[in-house]
């Protein structure tokens, strides 16, 4: 029985590790997800979907239906963004990602990651 309940308690760390779920002493890191899984969420409206790049970059080359919040200012975008709702991140610098999620999740946000080359190609027409 000890065995079983250790088993199950490994599964919900896990499982909350992945879901993005968040502790006010720990940030959780982002989980990955595909871009079908982001549109899907985004669809359903159960996420809001940030593209980290530079507003130059979000300019020249902007991406339908995705708000663009540079990742150095997302600390100042926090009461702008809905904690009912997924924070699916995307951008082309991984670490950025990362950090950006972790300074949500610090704050009460789930998030997870896209990256950006595979939001391009799924949403390629």
């Amino acid at each position: 029985m000890k065995k079983l309940r250790n088993w199950i308690a490994a599964y919900l760390i896990i499982l909350a590790s992945s879901t993005g779920c968040t502790s006010k002493d720990k940030a959780v890191a982002p989980a990955n997800i595909s871009a079908t899984e982001a549109m899907g969420l985004m669809r359903n409206d159960f996420a809001v979907l940030l593209d980290l790049r530079t507003v130059e970059d979000a300019t020249r080359d902007p991406l339908n239906g995705v708000r663009n919040v540079p990742a150095t200012l997302i600390e100042k975008e926090l009461g702008a963004l809905p904690k009912d709702k997924q924070v699916v991140l995307i951008s082309n610098d991984a670490d950025q990602s990362t950090a950006a999620g972790k300074t949500l999740s610090e704050h009460g946000f789930k998030t997870s990651i896209v990256t950006l080359d595979e939001w391009k190609k799924a949403n390629a027409q």
